[in-house]
């Protein structure tokens, strides 16, 4: 009988630190919306010429021409940028190395003489990395990498 009371105990505890952890999780999820409204505002803000007027959350079918194109195009831009992201995991372990040079600000040399491999060796890397994330060319990877927050060691 003890056995059973002490069970329910513990089952009773794991239930309200859940229900704790649910509360948290939902009041994170409305701090998210939240802060989602607030960027779609500041988007809208931002390609209204930074106007003073108050500006709510963002309504599509209300930009104008030019708003529109400018909008179109960054959210474009963010879809590659997920892309991309999402690519991070193609990369093999030595291009994974190779990335978090290029965004330590390596160039080719000193990558080579880091990892100890030549200089036909990087380009080759860099080659396949540029393919993988689906990047034009060294200067778009460069930016790239210093803009990805995403530890690419895991």
């Amino acid at each position: 009988m003890d056995k059973a009371i002490e069970l329910i105990k513990e089952a009773q505890a794991r239930l309200t630190a859940l229900l704790e952890d649910m509360e948290r999780g939902s009041a994170l999820i409305r701090q998210g919306e939240s802060m989602i409204r607030d960027g779609q505002a500041m988007i809208l803000k931002h390609l209204r010429g930074h106007t003073e007027a108050p500006v709510g959350p963002l309504e599509i079918s209300s930009l104008t021409g030019k708003e529109r194109e400018l909008f179109d195009a960054f959210l474009a831009r963010h879809k590659i940028e997920e892309k991309q992201k999402e690519n991070l995991s193609k990369l093999s372990d030595r291009e994974k190395q190779v990335f978090d040079l290029i965004r330590q600000g390596l160039d080719k040399a000193d990558i080579g003489t880091r990892l100890d491999v030549s200089a036909k060796t990087v380009a080759r890397h860099l080659d396949n990395i540029r393919e993988k994330l689906a990047v034009e060319n060294i200067y778009e990877l460069k930016r790239f990498a210093k803009d990805t927050l995403i530890d690419t060691k895991k």
